[in-house]
């Protein structure tokens, strides 16, 4: 198994590769079984079929992951077990992500700012925003998200689409950018 991605906490992003697997049954096809242990989310597969890649090796891609440790067998025909790993894990990955645009057009989709993997409320997260010349448009002292929804993200406000630029603090570090907004039609 190959891993291909982590995940950041509360996104499903974590993607691995089942491959190099060679039964020596001859009792094709082959069914793999995935559960994901030790997690608040649930992930489950049953007796997926496992395709032949273009080289005829069995291989299989999993994708859109939450972090955790998966349980991983596989079965042939009979349903009898040639093959359990080891459980595998997705990693959490707790890099900052600065997005450069989003799209605050009331169509529910990417409405604001938002930063992963910034800490919840009252951590000091410090944000200032401005303008091409250099006017404030946002500021805040604590920045932040939390899984029901009360955040702090800016949403654009009234401001028009276009570039503007940022100065985040997040548990001492700095980073500065530019973001843009493209309203567009919802």
């Amino acid at each position: 198994m190959t891993l291909l991605s982590d995940s950041p906490l509360e996104r499903n992003t974590g993607a691995f590769v089942i491959n190099n697997i060679q039964p020596d049954d001859g009792l094709g096809p082959y069914f793999v079984s995935i559960s994901l242990s030790g997690s608040n989310q649930s992930f489950d597969i049953v007796r997926d079929t496992i395709p032949r890649n273009r080289n005829g090796e069995l291989e299989v891609t999993y994708q859109d992951l939450p972090t955790g440790s998966y349980i991983i067998a596989i079965e042939n025909a009979i349903g009898c077990e040639i093959a359990v790993g080891n459980p595998f894990v997705i990693p959490v990955n707790t890099d900052v992500i600065i997005p450069n645009v989003f799209t605050p057009n009331g169509d529910g989709t990417n409405e604001t700012f938002e930063i992963i993997n910034i800490p919840g409320s009252g951590n000091g997260t410090e944000m200032l925003i401005t303008n091409r010349w250099g006017k404030v448009v946002f500021e805040s002292e604590d920045y932040y998200f939390n899984s029901e929804g009360d955040n702090s993200f800016w949403d654009g406000g009234d401001e028009p689409e276009g570039v503007y630029f940022y100065t985040v603090e997040i548990e001492g570090d700095t980073f500065k950018g530019w973001v843009e907004i493209i309203r567009g039609q919802p």
